[in-house]
């Protein structure tokens, strides 16, 4: 095993599951180019710190995009909103329910209706619908 693919592989199995499919996926591409023998030493490399830089900026960026979420057993589509990897909510598309991601009980727990118009708000920012402005978001102390 390459150290550093695995490092990059514990960092794409967050605490936090921002575009899960999306790293985990990167994780197996950079599997596959290091038993490539065709592939040079400098190129594994450059894959390996790209792979590193994109994993950061999820640190780093609010964002917003679809997907799905288990609600019950209910799979329902929601806009997903992050904040670095501090928060990790999901609004239903209707606007109508919300959600937030515990990382203790890595599960989705829906958020109280005290919640919803700044998760509508915090999805609107990302989008650049409206400018940037302070919201109350549940996040949760470091420890």
């Amino acid at each position: 095993e390459i150290p550093s693919v695995t490092g990059v592989q514990t960092c794409a199995l967050p605490i936090c599951p921002i575009h899960l499919d999306e790293r985990l996926q990167r994780v197996e591409r950079l599997r596959d180019l290091m038993a490539n023998s065709n592939v040079t030493v400098s190129e594994q490399f450059r894959q390996v710190l790209e792979a590193y830089l994109v994993e950061v900026e999820y640190g780093t960026k609010i964002n917003s995009y679809q997907g799905t979420i288990d609600d019950a057993g209910t799979e329902v589509t929601v806009d997903f909103f992050n904040l670095g990897r501090a928060a990790l909510l999901a609004l239903s598309l209707d606007q109508t329910h919300a959600w937030v991601w515990n990382n203790e009980s890595r599960a989705w727990e829906k958020l109280g209706d005290e919640y919803l118009s700044s998760v509508v708000d915090a999805v609107k920012m990302a989008n650049n619908v409206i400018p940037a402005d302070l919201i109350k978001l549940p996040i949760s102390a470091a420890e």
